[in-house]
């Protein structure tokens, strides 16, 4: 609880005084998890719904509060030391996989809508990945790890300080079969971190990331294709060539008594070469491949905090200005009766202007208030050569406000409540397919609890409903545009409790119970058909999710870590006539320094080798299943020498 952190107000306050639903995973925490990747990570943590694709961390997708399928990762904004990384063309699936677990310094997750610091990309909430600095000894670190399905991992990293610069570089190479044919994947990682002191209170971090990654898409499988084999692949031939840089510049200053001023330029750029059938079946009679996808974002922000004694309090603000621009052009051809037809293309430009401001102030030694605002303009062109054949141009804005309550019941107990409002336009390329979409509004209400009882106990509760009008979701019919559903909400709640049993021994329990209903939200299928799905569970939400931990560590040699997921079962349609199974999974990780330089490691997966899905799609037109089969049991060992 004492916990500092910086993502929920973007100013440093600890876990226990920010009026928000908040978790941090230290680098610690993931040194004992026995997790492989980012994505195992983030499964670990209560709420989050994450779902690996193809199981080798490539695709990924990362449900929050009840906002999951394929439009998931547009509704959290995902940040690499406070730059996002979620962009137009991607999502999560590039930047999730770039970054090395050792680089990590911390992960925050704040849930709930950021909309009023954040803008779009945040009704669920928002992650911010934190990496390591360079520190004052150089070391280098090798490590070398093999699994299962033949998968190696090998990473070298330096880092250091010299003078008045400290650097951090990371190079990783993955390779590996998969779990199901053509899930195999061979990826090139680079990672750097500079951060220099220029003196009077200023420094300057220079941010560059470089990918160079292949993996096979294996397709979804038919119910009697998965109960028969679920390692088998619906297209063997697929794949997706992706080549991605980042890089950033943050400059930070003391520019007189409590005033700092931040300022960021990032810039992205991502090109990608896909083998990918699109057909649609039963009536469509084309089938489309997208070739090619070049997408390219360019931002600038720039944020001064101060205080200022107004009467006899005094307030902490914050205020911000940002630009951002995002292009997108993705290739298409596509076959008629199996005759190639010449390429077409879609090209997208969304620009991004906004202002926030924040004032944290008390209003007596208990009790203390956020108010936050924010103004958003998108403007959009879009130009569809593949679906209508026509150009548009749209502007929107978007006024977010929020007013959150701290409340200090003792030294060891706080209570919060907080009103904010949401907001989501239209911005993935899949959602633009389906001209004039509304964009999504929505109300949160929340109220919370923190407590450190003891020195051995840390536990927290967030209750929370979010009211949401014109819904965007997937087109039940064809399973690739999509369509406004009206009005729906999502409210649930949220627990975590640690306990510490002695200097050894620990244990974890996150809880979350997640009702996602559609409100008013009607259709009609490709036959004529008319559903109402007014009142039914929205799909991919599943309504309770368990994590369980227990922990060893004996703060010399030794580090174990043994964890269950359990996660209920989802509805796979809007009707709510096919439902994915619940499942649970049981990870374990082991860790054992072997001297002051040498660490062995093992991490088995899957431990009982269950089969599941974690992820699957319905028609409701055919009538037809598409799983997404999850890893079986995988085992790694890895070593570990630093020097």
């Amino acid at each position: 609880m004492d916990q500092v952190v910086v993502t929920a107000t973007r100013n440093e306050e600890k876990v226990k005084d920010v009026a928000a639903s908040v978790s941090v995973i230290t680098s610690a925490d993931i040194e004992k998890s026995g997790a492989t990747n980012i994505a195992e990570v983030l499964k670990k943590v209560s709420g989050l719904f994450v779902v690996d694709l193809y199981g080798n961390g490539n695709d990924v997708r990362i449900g929050l509060r009840g906002f999951q399928g394929v439009n998931a990762n547009q509704n959290i904004q995902l940040q690499i030391d406070g730059i996002p990384a979620n962009d137009q063309s991607q999502g999560f699936s590039v930047a999730l996989s770039n970054i090395n677990l050792d680089n990590i310094d911390r992960i925050e997750v704040v849930r709930g809508p950021g909309s009023a610091l954040y803008g779009s990309n945040s009704m669920g909430g928002v992650i911010n990945i934190i990496t390591k600095k360079g520190g004052l000894d150089s070391k280098t670190t090798l490590t070398v790890n093999s699994g299962s399905f033949n998968s190696r991992d090998y990473a070298f990293s330096r880092s250091g300080q010299e003078n008045n610069l400290s650097y951090a570089l990371t190079y990783r190479q993955q390779e590996g079969d998969g779990y199901r044919r053509n899930s195999d994947y061979d990826n090139k990682l680079f990672h750097s971190r500079f951060d220099i002191d220029l003196g009077k209170s200023q420094t300057i971090e220079l941010l560059f990331d470089h990918s160079d990654r292949y993996f096979g898409l294996p397709g979804t499988l038919t119910q009697d294709e998965y109960d028969r084999n679920p390692r088998i692949a619906s297209t063997p031939d697929d794949y997706r060539k992706v080549k991605e840089d980042r890089i950033a510049i943050v400059h930070n200053a003391e520019i007189g008594p409590d005033v700092s001023l931040n300022n960021k330029i990032f810039y992205s750029k991502v090109k990608q070469n896909i083998r990918m059938d699109y057909d649609i079946p039963p009536r469509n009679e084309y089938v489309y491949h997208l070739n090619d996808s070049d997408g390219k974002t360019l931002g600038i922000e720039s944020q001064l905090n101060f205080k200022q004694q107004i009467g006899r309090t005094e307030h902490d603000f914050i205020a911000g200005i940002l630009y951002k621009k995002e292009e997108l052009a993705r290739d298409y051809f596509y076959e008629v009766m199996g005759v190639a037809r010449p390429t077409s293309n879609n090209t997208l430009e969304r620009r991004t202007t906004a202002f926030f401001v924040q004032d944290h102030f008390d209003l007596s030694r208990q009790a203390s208030v956020t108010l936050g605002l924010r103004r958003d303009n998108f403007d959009y062109d879009y130009s569809d050569h593949k679906n209508t054949h026509n150009n548009y141009s749209s502007s929107t804005d978007a006024l977010s406000p929020k007013l959150a309550v701290n409340y200090k019941i003792s030294d060891k107990t706080s209570a919060y409540a907080s009103i904010a409002k949401a907001f989501k336009p239209p911005s993935n390329p899949k959602l633009l397919f389906t001209d004039k979409l509304e964009p999504e509004k929505a109300w949160n209400y929340e109220i919370g609890l923190k407590s450190s009882p003891n020195e051995k106990v840390n536990y927290s509760l967030a209750v929370y409903r979010m009211n949401i009008e014109n819904l965007i979701v997937l087109n039940p019919v064809d399973l690739f545009s999509s369509l406004n559903a009206g009005k729906g909400h999502h409210q649930g709640v949220e627990f975590e409790i640690e306990h510490m049993f002695d200097t050894n021994w620990s244990a974890v329990l996150n809880y979350s119970y997640t009702q996602a209903k559609y409100d008013k939200y009607s259709y009609e299928d490709d036959y004529g058909a008319f559903h109402i799905a007014d009142g039914k569970k929205i799909e991919e939400v599943p309504k309770q999710m368990v994590v369980a931990g227990l922990r060893y560590d004996d703060r010399r040699k030794f580090q174990g870590n043994l964890s269950l997921r359990w996660l209920d079962k989802q509805y796979m349609d809007p009707m709510n006539t096919a439902q994915l199974p619940s499942y649970a999974v049981v990870d374990l990780g082991l860790k054992n320094k072997l001297d002051s330089h040498v660490t062995l490691s093992l991490s088995i997966l899957n431990l009982f080798d269950k089969k599941y899905a974690e992820n699957a799609h319905f028609n409701s037109d055919i009538r037809e299943y598409g799983y997404l089969p999850a890893n079986g049991r995988s085992v790694w060992l890895g070593l570990t020498h630093q020097f």
